[in-house]
């Protein structure tokens, strides 16, 4: 059997800066990679806190439209300024999302991001299976 590729489109999460698709669904994974970015594209205030949270509220949409919460994350990647004062905020907020056996996760110090982004996420996450 082959597995489809399939692309997570939702006015619910912003949209894409270039040549990308919001999430991708392929048999009952998920991968979405987002930032802090309003419903026009635009970044948010530069506070970690509420970029996180703008993050997590457009990874919800995302995950919701392909049929899955965050509560079957299994993997993010977060990419950060490089600023190790950000480590806390971020999980201070992250954690008020991800409650139940929490996904595996990298969190990676980079240089700059696109668009004056503090932070920007990479997820896999599973779709369950119908009841």
């Amino acid at each position: 059997m082959r597995m489809r590729k399939e692309a997570i489109k939702t006015a619910k999460s912003h949209p894409p800066h270039a040549t990308y698709s919001q999430a991708i669904k392929a048999g009952n994974l998920v991968f979405a990679g987002l930032g802090p970015f309003d419903l026009e594209g635009k970044p948010v205030a530069k506070d970690i806190k509420l970029q996180t949270k703008v993050c997590m509220e457009n990874l919800t949409a995302l995950l919701t439209e392909a049929g899955t919460t965050l509560d079957n994350l299994v993997e993010v990647t977060v990419y950060a300024l490089s600023h190790k004062k950000y480590y806390r905020p971020f999980d201070e907020v992250y954690r008020q999302y991800v409650k139940k056996d929490p996904p595996a996760r990298v969190f990676i110090e980079v240089a700059g991001l696109p668009k004056g982004a503090l932070v920007i996420m990479s997820v896999t996450a599973i779709i369950p299976e119908a009841a």
